[in-house]
């Protein structure tokens, strides 16, 4: 895990890591360079999952969209959707498994 630590901190570039000052994640959180282009974010009262840059203070969201919308060429926004419901279906139905015989 240190060669990993070791890469991201120095020689990765466009690395964002973002953690929940709530999750474990956090305090072995991975340090990163701004002069690799590079930002690591730990968001308050978060667990670090899912929605995480949604509740981020404006100021810090807006930047860190518009670093990865530079990254990627093309303008990244956040999902409007809860993220449970993007894949819950409405007609959910019990498979049993066949019999052995």
């Amino acid at each position: 895990m240190a060669w990993v630590e070791g890469w991201v901190r120095y020689d990765a570039k466009r690395v964002l890591l973002v953690y929940g000052d709530l999750s474990p994640w956090s305090a072995s959180a991975f340090n990163v360079s701004a002069r690799n282009d590079s930002y690591r974010v730990i968001a308050e009262d978060g667990i670090g999952f899912y929605g995480t840059l949604s509740t981020l203070p404006e100021p810090q969201r807006g930047f860190l969209l518009g670093r990865l919308s530079e990254w990627a060429g093309v303008p990244v926004q956040l999902p409007t959707e809860e993220p449970s419901s993007q894949h819950r279906s409405t007609d959910v139905r019990r498979v049993r498994p066949p019999r052995a015989r």
